[in-house]
């Protein structure tokens, strides 16, 4: 063993604690594969392999615990047993590295890397390489492939070999001179600067916050040669790169469908700044909050050169590690969360296949699983000019319907910018073939109702008809038409007794439940206006939501009421309302006036909405 030993470098440390947040994941497992596409000579590639281990010192790291901390040191000549296999088909070959992007390290006193040697039937072969996050990153398996490909071939012509690359101890030591430097301190500054204020969390969708499932999925897409073309012209001619072109897409979306006008977003840094360090295996990158604010006036050239000066701003300060950053945030605004939910990558690395005499290919095998919601991943590497966008989402929170659709929007928006000059507001998220469906297609309902009257007096005529049938059924829990009836005229009353009257706002503030639909329907029989509230809305965003509508009455779950300040609240699940009647009540609501109302309203709140982002 080693004599000397050290902390963990930052980079590290984030991997370390992403360890310790999500049991039994595999999103720090980097597994890929090189192909050699001509006859091989197994046993050599298994010995350029070896020696590959003896001249990178961050292959020899070992994780070891003092008092509970996690340090490292790195082990020379402990090189474990690589294993030739024999493949009958590339079905098998893919089956063999999905089972092993999947398996997780002992990340104590153990090897953090594993290799398989196989052959092809048609004599064709190569490596699939496992390695832990802690050891390893993208630019780092570049690095592998490249260099164990030239032993193999180096090895083939009996050539001498290069010398050892530089050491991961290296790096080690310039972090703890960088942390005493004035570069930090500038560093530093410019973090807290940029997070003085901690927007909201951009999100995609609500979801819920209780599943920490990291079970993820990959969808994979390619934008077609002529439209990366294009892009490339487009970010050339505005003086930027094809990255902070799709950063700014991609910003665009996420603020529209989150309702913000500040973004945040995962950017990852390569964090090698010399040319010893670009040829050093290990852990180096950092990804740190991209945080944009979109002016909707703005037209799309002016926000990408925004967009262009923030990635840059971004870059100079790109060594400071993101947890002292997210540590100082969560301190001060007592907050227990990360400061972005999607992250996107952009990579341009390139394999020398062609300036090479042996013909190879290497690729990338998915973990299946991930720590954010969805990270994006870009792909220039394959020298073909065109684009590969891989989806990486967790499936607890997406389906794959729901990633396509997103991917086609996030096309649509790319082709409105690169058609002309647009303003920001202008630039429209659906899809000409979902403006169909929910323009037309969904509003196709030649069906006969009657118009003479409100739902909830449609809902009493049923009721009449079927009291015994079954009405509503959740979870374990269900009630009869004449049951959810009853309790919904009840609840209705006692509302009428807080003053609720016609068109006045009841906000329901819960969890999915019987009760919640109860609740709806009794607003409905007083002609009262229903204000759902989201209760995956962050606190700060309820608050502004209940000022704004000023309610009469908020129908709030317990665990919800600390977010409420009204003197009016009626608790879910619903109690103590049996000293009401709950026969239907008399009223004299029409469907016409309830219906114009509402929709008053509606058109009342895209006015604002169109001011506010103006």
């Amino acid at each position: 063993m080693s004599e000397n030993i050290y902390s963990l470098t930052n980079p590290q440390k984030s991997i370390w604690l992403s360890e310790q947040t999500y049991q039994n994941m595999y999103a720090n497992s980097i597994c890929g594969t090189l192909l050699f596409n001509d006859k091989v000579d197994t046993n050599l590639i298994k010995e350029a392999i070896k020696i590959f281990i003896q001249k990178n010192a961050s292959m020899n790291t070992r994780i070891i615990l003092d008092n509970g901390e996690p340090k490292q040191c790195f082990i020379k000549n402990d090189i474990p047993q690589v294993e030739i296999l024999g493949m009958n088909s590339t079905d098998e070959l893919h089956k063999l590295e999905e089972k092993i992007a999947k398996t997780s390290f002992d990340l104590v006193n153990s090897h953090l890397f594993e290799f398989k040697v196989f052959k092809l039937k048609n004599g064709t072969g190569g490596f699939i390489a496992h390695l832990h996050h802690l050891i390893s990153d993208a630019w780092s398996f570049g690095i592998l492939s490249k260099e164990i490909k030239d032993i193999y071939e180096k090895l083939l012509l009996k050539e001498d070999l290069n010398e050892d690359n530089p050491s991961y101890e290296d790096y080690v030591q310039k972090e703890k001179e960088y942390f005493s430097s004035d570069k930090f301190i500038k560093d530093k500054e410019y973090w807290d600067n940029e997070y003085k204020d901690v927007p909201e969390l951009s999100i995609l969708k609500p979801y819920a916050n209780d599943n920490n499932s990291t079970d993820a999925k990959r969808y994979k897409a390619e934008l077609e040669l002529d439209l990366c073309d294009t892009i490339n012209r487009y970010a050339k001619e505005n003086k930027t790169s094809a990255y902070s072109f799709l950063m700014s897409i991609f910003s665009i979306y996420l603020a529209r469908v989150s309702n913000n006008d500040c973004v945040v977003i995962g950017t990852p840094f390569l964090n090698r700044s010399n040319f010893k360090e670009k040829n050093t295996m290990g852990m180096f990158v950092n990804t740190l909050p991209n945080k944009l604010n979109l002016d909707w006036n703005n037209s799309f050239s002016e926000f990408l050169k925004y967009t262009t000066i923030q990635q840059r701003n971004m870059f100079r300060h790109s060594k400071y590690p993101y947890d002292k950053l997210l540590e100082k945030v969560r301190k001060e605004n007592s907050i227990n969360r990360n400061l972005y939910d999607i992250a996107i990558s952009y990579q341009n690395a390139r394999n020398d296949s062609n300036d090479s005499n042996i013909d190879y290919c290497t690729y990338w095998n998915f973990s299946g699983s991930v720590s954010d919601s969805m990270q994006i991943h870009v792909y220039d590497m394959d020298n073909t000019g065109s684009l590969q966008i891989f989806y990486d989402y967790q499936t607890c929170k997406f389906s794959e319907k729901e990633v396509k659709e997103i991917h086609n929007r996030i096309l649509h928006i790319i082709n409105q910018v690169l058609e002309k000059e647009i303003i920001l507001k202008d630039i429209e998220i659906v899809t000409s073939e979902e403006k169909q469906k929910l323009l037309y297609d969904f509003n196709d309902t030649k069906t006969a109702y009657p118009r003479d009257k409100t739902i909830a007096q449609v809902f009493e005529k049923q009721v009449s008809l079927h009291p015994n049938k079954s009405a509503i059924e959740f979870e374990s829990k269900k009630l009869t038409y004449k049951e959810f009836n009853e309790k919904a005229n009840r609840l209705a009353r006692y509302l009428q007794e807080q003053g609720v009257n016609s068109q006045d706002k009841v906000v329901i503030l819960g969890d999915k439940s019987i009760d919640m639909y109860v609740s709806i329907m009794a607003i409905l029989k007083l002609g009262a206006l229903y204000v759902p509230v989201d209760n995956e809305y962050p606190a700060e965003r309820i608050k502004i939501i209940l000022e704004d509508c000023k309610p009469k009455v908020v129908i709030v779950d317990e665990k919800y009421e600390s977010l409420v300040k009204n003197e009016n609240i009626c608790s879910l699940p619903l109690k103590n309302l049996d000293k009401y009647e709950n026969t239907n009540l008399k009223n004299t609501i029409t469907p016409r006036g309830w219906c114009i109302y509402n929709i008053y309203l509606w058109f009342n709140r895209q006015a604002k909405r169109s001011n506010c982002t103006s």
